[in-house]
């Protein structure tokens, strides 16, 4: 038995927009088959949960299963035979000459919308990749790369040394690696190389842009960079001024840097009709970029422009729908545009941290659990066996509580800022018992109680804010974090964020976008971040949300300690369990 949208609807499967949708499809074409209107409905529902397309292969008659993995007791799906015959038979999907709102390639069933996008990324990326930047020096490229990464011909060739190689001779270039490999340190030295042609062939400094998904991401890279010139954290630049100059010392928002909101009744102000005016864009923490925004920037950039990209392809993916940077990593395995560095400078062989994050990564559930249960990590990473809701819930808001009062303590909001990032609460959900929704709205109860707080006061001093929506007429973007505090004593509140050239930026309350509590987050959330411990609060019962990326998201989100609140059957069930989003991106990368 195949459940109806209605059915579906009750259940919680789809909302009552996707019905809604699915039914308006319908009346226009004239199409009455609940089989291809169900393809419409679900269409529209998986790009809300961070999917692509419906994959009708890995749906096709099997049961009914809800986002959580609960079993519906609704039936089964049609076989994928039967959805494709009677899509393929529907108005409502596009045939050569003519366009209809899904399109169905293969098993796979999208918006037309969301298939145009996908395929024009696609068309961007092999159009990039198959031709090479023109008029590179080689004399010039070899002495840059001796100058930064000592003469070739090592006995253990450098991986880093390989990407900037790449990077300053291809139009598009991929460096992934886990935390601490070394990826925003290598890209210091990429630039000065690609500044050096620049300079050498046409005279002038390079025009390099420095960009990431979030404003706390932008900040953490501008930092990143400025570091790795200076030799803080890296070999210093041993490139002449003139060349180091052309680094910038500030990093934006993709957001930003395309224009959001400064579009003339578009998007973007930048786009395919206006290009940006660089020579470079460099993307950190591309694991956070959805196909959208990525094929926004890609629309954007200049054709003999370079794009690199850096992140971690086995982090969690974007919120939005698609999973670029892995599937670009998939597309593309085994290409000279791809370039994983596999050494660890913050994670060594010997770090606890390291060795579980490899473990969860490698899909290790018995070691991983052995270690633990042995002791093996030591106060690195320990896992808590709460398997009472209520004492998970506690020890959350315990540390909460502890977490606001570090920073409550500090009057200077840069110092109050700087506190609220040494600990972060990572709960696998935004909802339910243990999510992070939950656990803020306890440790403000608990604040009030104690007296630490006015419960009638949303602005009081301390209160971390994440802000979740776009809004850069304020200068705040999804995934930003503040903290409220006061610009002089006695003064009106302000939230404060990290501004992404350094120091800080003010901004009332009443001009703040879409925002919540952050005293916990998700681990969505955090990406981007990063905290001297971490608490990642799983919940009780194993979950589609609850996967090997997001606990290996979680762990590495920690510089020094990580606690896990949960039971061994939900971390075992996570590491076993890798991210599943339906995309056919890496396919048309391989021309498959």
């Amino acid at each position: 038995m195949t459940p109806t949208i209605r059915q579906l609807v009750d259940a919680g499967l789809l909302e009552p927009v996707d019905a809604a949708f699915a039914s308006a499809l319908g009346r226009l074409a004239g199409e009455g088959d609940p089989i291809a209107l169900l393809g419409a409905a679900m269409a529209r529902a998986y790009g809300g949960q961070g999917h692509v397309c419906v994959d009708l292969g890995a749906l096709g008659g099997r049961p009914v299963a809800g986002w959580e993995g609960e079993d519906l007791a609704l039936g089964s799906w049609p076989s994928a035979a039967e959805w494709r015959a009677r899509l393929r038979a529907s108005a409502l999907v596009s045939r050569e000459g003519f366009a209809s709102p899904l399109v169905l390639e293969g098993d796979l069933l999208y918006l037309h919308r969301t298939a145009e996008t996908e395929s024009r990324l696609a068309r961007h990326v092999l159009e990039r990749t198959a031709s090479p930047i023109d008029g590179i020096d080689p004399e010039l490229l070899a002495a840059g790369l001796a100058r930064e990464w000592g003469p070739a011909g090592d006995a253990a060739p450098d991986r880093a040394r390989s990407a900037a190689q790449r990077a300053v001779s291809s139009r598009l270039s991929v460096i992934t690696g886990g935390p601490g490999t070394g990826k925003t340190s290598a890209l210091a030295r990429i630039l000065s190389l690609v500044a050096e042609q620049i300079l050498s062939r046409e005279g002038r400094p390079a025009r390099i842009a420095l960009a990431a998904p979030t404003g706390k991401a932008a900040a953490r890279m501008a930092a990143a960079i400025g570091a790795a010139r200076r030799g803080e954290r890296a070999p210093e630049l041993r490139c002449p001024e003139e060349i180091a100059a052309a680094i910038p010392d500030e990093a934006s928002t993709l957001h930003r840097l395309l224009g959001a909101g400064r579009g003339s009744g578009r998007r973007f102000a930048f786009g395919a009709r206006r290009r940006l005016p660089y020579d470079v864009v460099a993307v950190d923490e591309a694991s956070m970029v959805d196909l959208e925004l990525m094929t926004a920037l890609f629309d954007a950039m200049p054709a003999a422009a370079r794009v690199i990209l850096l992140g971690d392809r086995n982090q969690l993916a974007s919120v939005q729908a698609g999973a670029v940077l892995a599937d670009l990593c998939a597309g593309g395995a085994g290409a000279a545009w791809i370039t994983e560095l596999d050494r660890s400078y913050r994670f060594g062989g010997s770090s606890a941290l390291g060795e579980a994050a490899r473990l969860v990564n490698a899909g290790r559930p018995r070691d991983l659990l052995d270690a633990l249960r042995e002791g093996r990590f030591g106060r690195d990473v320990v896992l808590e066996h709460l398997a009472d809701g209520r004492a998970a819930l506690e020890s959350a808001v315990s540390r909460g509580v502890a977490a606001y009062s570090g920073a409550i303590a500090e009057t200077d909001p840069a110092r109050r800022l700087a506190a609220m990032s040494r600990l972060g609460v990572l709960c696998a959900h935004r909802r339910g018992p243990l999510g992070s929704a939950q656990v803020n709205r306890e440790v403000e109860r608990r604040l009030a109680a104690l007296g630490r707080r006015d419960p009638g006061d949303p602005w009081y001093d301390g209160r971390p804010i994440i802000v979740l929506e776009n809004s850069p007429r304020a200068g705040v973007f999804n995934g930003d974090v503040g903290v409220v505090g006061r610009e002089r004593p006695g003064g009106d509140p302000a939230v404060f964020f990290a501004a992404p050239g350094g120091g800080l930026h003010a901004l009332r309350p009443g001009l703040l976008a879409a925002h919540e509590t952050a005293f916990a987050i998700t681990v969505h959330k955090s990406q981007g971040s990063e905290f001297d411990e971490v608490v990642v609060v799983l919940p009780l019962a194993p979950s589609p949300v609850t996967t090997r990326e997001l606990l290996y998201t979680a762990l590495t989100r920690a510089r020094v300690r990580a606690t896990i609140l949960g039971v061994p059957e939900v971390v075992a069930a996570a590491v076993e369990t890798p991210t599943t989003r339906f995309s056919g991106l890496a396919s048309r990368l391989r021309g498959a």
